[in-house]
């Protein structure tokens, strides 16, 4: 992989900012489709990934803590992404009980865990979202929380 410079980096979140209009027009499934091609592309540079975040962190490649590495990096990234994905395809039918899962003080929604084997796993760890000031519960739910969406021409 070839090391960028400050200035091809600056490019490319220059790149990213152009193609955000194009991203938030998407429908569901072709959104689904971009993560599912990025979960393709993972095993391509994931060693390089790992083993970039073991030499910044100082960390002995040798060691069981390189686990943690794969464990931190792209194997989350991958599950998060399958999350997306299905998160997409459910869309709008996703069976959320926004009254029990909605703190009107806190303005959060609790997201994880969602299933069994997640409660098992992650005993006492939640995962919340916490709404902006101006957006609703309602917004939330029609927008997918893509505030830039909103009153666009296909908010899902």
């Amino acid at each position: 992989m070839t090391t960028l410079n400050t200035l091809d980096i600056d490019r490319q979140i220059s790149t990213m900012r152009l193609a955000s209009k194009e991203l938030i027009s998407l429908t569901n499934a072709e959104l689904a489709n971009l993560f599912q091609a990025c979960i393709n592309q993972i095993p391509t540079f994931a060693d390089h990934w790992v083993e970039l975040e073991a030499k910044h962190k100082r960390i002995d490649p040798t060691t069981p803590a390189m686990g943690e590495q794969w464990a931190g990096g792209p194997w989350i990234t991958v599950w998060g992404f399958q999350y997306i994905i299905k998160s997409l395809k459910d869309l709008p039918n996703i069976d959320m009980d926004f009254n029990k899962k909605y703190n009107k003080n806190r303005h959060t929604l609790e997201v994880f865990p969602t299933k069994f084997i997640e409660r098992l796993l992650y005993m006492g760890v939640k995962g919340h979202i916490k709404l902006r000031n101006n957006m609703t519960i309602d917004d939330l739910n029609e927008y997918r929380g893509f505030e830039s969406r909103i009153n666009t021409k296909n908010p899902t």
